[in-house]
């Protein structure tokens, strides 16, 4: 048996940050002077600070999965989404998703797993998605209205979901990984 190298790291190494944009606790942008393991420089290399936030994959015990339809900003458009929302500093994913879950849509679970966590864009960073399992969903209050998300609460099968996404009413990025995660 023949013993391989040890693999050359391909760690690129921080020389410099400064932040070109300071928008916490919602956004921040920096701009970095990375070297990378081949020893060139890249001195214009950015990377965005975004908070973690939780989304969650919750159904009924009888197996239908909660969404919500509202319009998204960004994507500039009305779409379906998984319930979630940023996690408060200091809070894990567990607590983030039970507060986001009941403040979004006014219900509880019985039953809650973290099936992952993830980075949001690989090359600049943007926080960690935290994807959360409930199951067991009781609805134990009207959610409070908030102008910026006016959710409309939808249940689908969990045979039904890849549909959406295949015909387009599922458009955020975060929520067809959910898919994945969920092995729908």
């Amino acid at each position: 048996m023949t013993s391989q190298p040890p693999a050359q790291s391909r760690h690129w190494t921080t020389l410099s940050r400064k932040v070109v944009y300071p928008g916490r606790p919602w956004l921040e942008v920096r701009q970095e002077e990375v070297r990378l393991p081949s020893g060139r420089t890249i001195p214009d290399f950015h990377g965005i600070w975004l908070p973690d936030y939780v989304i969650m994959f919750a159904e009924t015990d009888d197996g239908q999965v909660l969404m919500g339809r509202l319009y998204k900003q960004g994507a500039g458009t009305e779409t379906l989404i998984f319930p979630g929302g940023a996690m408060d500093k200091d809070e894990d994913a567990l607590t983030s998703a039970k507060r986001e879950l009941l403040e979004e849509t006014g219900y509880a679970a019985r039953e809650w797993t973290v099936k992952a966590k993830m980075v949001v864009h690989a090359n600049y960073g943007c926080g960690h998605a935290h994807f959360v399992h409930a199951k067991g969903l009781t609805k134990v209050q009207e959610p409070p209205h908030d102008d910026t998300e006016e959710l409309t609460v939808e249940f689908y099968p969990r045979s039904a979901l890849r549909g959406l996404l295949e015909r387009g009413e599922i458009v955020v990025m975060d929520c067809a990984a959910m898919l994945g995660v969920m092995g729908v």
